[in-house]
């Protein structure tokens, strides 16, 4: 039998009540990632050589970063509700009480 837990609370959910699949994908926004119809009567062999061969000229860190990143959590009902009302989680950083030091 396959047991769930909330990614958020930790909480097991069982069964009988509803469990939800977050997906979110990370990568670097394209804007010329859209398609003419200039694009597809271009030979663009050069163009993807060229785009190889500064790939290879680039850092390992540098690539890696760039590629995307896609996550996956399962939450609860409540958990799904709060991360609704807040995706990004932005108050959740503003309730920590640093000293002034």
């Amino acid at each position: 039998m396959i047991r769930y837990c909330c990614d958020r609370c930790q909480r097991e959910i069982v069964a009988s009540e509803a469990r939800f699949v977050i997906r979110i994908s990370v990568q670097a926004g394209d804007e010329s990632a859209t398609l003419t119809e200039e694009d597809m009567d271009e030979d663009n062999l050069h163009l993807i050589s060229e785009t190889l061969k500064s790939l290879e000229s680039q850092d390992a860190e540098c690539v890696e970063a760039s590629r995307p990143v896609f996550l996956r959590f399962d939450l609860c009902g409540e958990c799904r509700a709060r991360f609704l009302q807040e995706p990004l989680g932005a108050s959740s950083a503003d309730q920590l009480d640093f000293s002034e030091n």
